[in-house]
């Protein structure tokens, strides 16, 4: 079984992997799906090489994976009527789709947010909590908390430390 990964804006031709095969008689193996054919959806099979790649159209990932049946045939050159028995072999190729984070954050409540620090607060005291959401996919999204701090000053400059407070990974179905 293969298990390629490919990402979900990928264009179009993009190597998704290569099946490999060989035949103890040494003849020539042709690959392609099983059902004939080098073409299966958004994917082509080249017959000679084994390499699997997306199609040369627009593409549209829009499943966490995709199963291809891929067949490895001989062509029988090695023996006498050879063409009358030809060989065949399957294998399974997985492609799962990995998601780009290609959404923009958003901040949740984000006129609210009115930073302060009291004069005089100790190293470490609270400034202010931010909520990001990051939309992963149509099912998913994260949500990052994080804390300010102030902290101590190095040569008169004064920083503030920021805190993971928590990461989740919400599914929406």
């Amino acid at each position: 079984m293969y298990t390629p990964n490919v990402d979900e804006n990928a264009g179009p031709n993009t190597l998704v992997t290569t099946v490999v095969a060989s035949d103890k008689d040494g003849d020539n193996v042709r690959f392609g799906f099983v059902g004939g054919g080098t073409s299966s959806g958004q994917f082509v099979i080249e017959e000679i090489t084994g390499v699997i790649r997306l199609h040369g159209k627009a593409i549209s990932l829009d499943r966490d994976k995709y199963e291809l049946n891929v067949t490895a045939m001989d062509d029988g050159a090695c023996c006498v009527n050879g063409d009358a028995t030809i060989h065949t072999s399957t294998a399974v190729v997985v492609v799962f789709i990995t998601d780009v984070n290609d959404n923009k954050p958003v901040f949740k409540d984000c006129g609210t947010y009115y930073p302060k620090v009291e004069e005089g607060a100790p190293n470490g005291s609270p400034v202010i909590k931010v909520c990001v959401l990051i939309m992963r996919s149509t099912h998913a999204l994260s949500e990052l908390q994080i804390m300010a701090t102030s902290m101590h000053s190095i040569h008169s400059f004064k920083f503030f430390s920021l805190q993971k407070l928590s990461f989740c990974l919400i599914h929406v179905l």
